[in-house]
């Protein structure tokens, strides 16, 4: 979608935007940025991003700048986002896709401001032990 939007944009400017947001920083944003850069492979740029990002995203691992495996992290975020909707008053009525995709979108939001993160804790929490607010007091000693 992300290449429909910047269609309007020539290559070059949409080139510099490209480069200012560091898409590499996620999987995400690196999603959005490849759809933009599959659609203007007649630039030698554009195709060489597309090539390292497919090879990036197809990696077993993305590790963040922290060195987290942002692929091992997203989920435990998801996870610990759809349990607290459903203890929300009114949270277990709403639609599944509907927490689903806010569940989706804030693990994203905590992936990309929470650092320091000790994987193996939020694992434990994410399994169901301890209260929401509890999980998340600690998650941020972590």
């Amino acid at each position: 979608m992300p290449g429909a939007w910047t269609e309007h944009l020539n290559d070059n400017e949409l080139w510099e935007a490209l480069e200012a947001c560091d898409p590499w920083r996620d999987p995400f944003a690196l999603l959005g940025a490849l759809d933009i850069a599959l659609g203007r492979q007649h630039d030698e740029r554009y195709k060489r991003f597309a090539e390292e990002a497919v090879q990036k995203l197809a990696q077993e691992h993305f590790p963040r700048h922290d060195g987290i495996d942002t692929y091992e992290l997203l989920p435990l975020w998801a996870e610990l986002v759809l349990s607290h909707i459903n203890t929300l008053e009114g949270g277990a009525l709403r639609p599944p896709c509907w927490k689903r995709m806010c569940a989706w979108m804030a693990r994203q939001a905590f992936s990309r401001v929470l650092y320091n993160v000790s994987v193996s804790n939020l694992k434990v929490y994410a399994s169901g032990q301890g209260t929401i607010r509890y999980q998340l007091e600690c998650t941020r000693r972590c």
